[in-house]
């Protein structure tokens, strides 16, 4: 019976859950920032307490475009951002999965940087470390990130964490150094 539970909840593994214990990604860019549940928006707040960016999610948790284009794979994950072309500023985001679906890297490149991040995950599903390797205009730099998740809210998604980073620039590293990342997650 117990079996036979889980497998009902893995078929409904994208659809909206009617309480915190079941709550659910509801797509898969939802997916890609670890948030469960009929996301609206979400904030990310500086050390400042001023909003430093915010994404904006449709009623189905797909991310709306703002002055980006997005394009998107047959499993309608994003596979590619790029700004508009009346941007004042370009960039260009390709993001690549495993067979399971999980965001393994993110190629960025704009006017001055090229980078690749790689993701890596704990068995529960929560990123626990990004590697970026790149390169702008002055240097090559390698930029680790280790994350501890410090806050969920009822949902489960996380609104308070550590992160310690580790910065490698042309070979001579920086000291580490510790960040709280916070984000507000409004819920339709």
């Amino acid at each position: 019976m117990k079996k036979l539970i889980v497998a009902f909840v893995a078929v409904l593994g994208f659809s909206a859950a009617a309480s915190a214990q079941n709550a659910t990604y509801i797509s898969p860019d939802l997916f890609i920032e670890e948030l469960k549940g009929n996301v609206a928006k979400v904030e990310y707040i500086n050390e400042y307490g001023g909003v430093d960016s915010e994404k904006l999610y449709d009623e189905k948790g797909y991310l709306v475009a703002q002055d980006v284009v997005i394009k998107r794979d047959a499993q309608t994950r994003i596979i590619s951002i790029t700004t508009t072309d009346d941007s004042d500023w370009y960039f260009s985001e390709n993001y690549i999965y495993d067979a399971n679906g999980w965001l393994i890297k993110k190629e960025f490149e704009d006017d001055c940087v090229t980078s690749v991040t790689t993701y890596y995950y704990d068995n529960t599903g929560t990123l626990v470390r990004t590697i970026t390797d790149g390169e702008n205009d002055d240097c090559e730099y390698k930029i680790t990130t280790n994350y501890l998740v410090m806050g969920r809210d009822h949902k489960g998604n996380w609104f308070k964490r550590r992160a310690q980073i580790t910065t490698v620039t042309d070979g001579e590293a920086s000291p580490m150094e510790t960040v709280i990342e916070t984000r507000k997650i409004t819920y339709r």
